[in-house]
């Protein structure tokens, strides 16, 4: 979805609908973004883990764990919230 149908989505309909599709469009593109980071930050951190130095590596390991964490959280909200307004609907 592209910000020209969430635009026009917005123009033609409810307001219900229309806060609906605004919403859920920006809430994918931040889910996007940030699943983005996370992915290339666990790929950075991996590997300067594997070819750093010595003296570094506790702390990209540290960085790593956390990468790994705050995509799992992402994740599992996405899912959490899926489920709910399944239920809800």
């Amino acid at each position: 979805m592209n910000l020209f149908s969430m635009l026009n989505g917005l123009v033609f309909g409810s307001p219900f609908t229309k806060l609906n599709k605004l919403v859920t469009g920006i809430t994918t593109d931040v889910k996007t973004l940030v699943v983005s980071i996370f992915i290339l930050a666990i790929l950075i951190l991996g590997s300067l883990v594997a070819f750093g130095n010595e003296e570094n590596v506790p702390r990209f390991k540290k960085g790593l764990i956390w990468s790994i964490a705050g995509l799992s959280v992402t994740l599992l909200a996405s899912i959490i919230v899926s489920y709910v307004q399944k239920k809800l609907a």
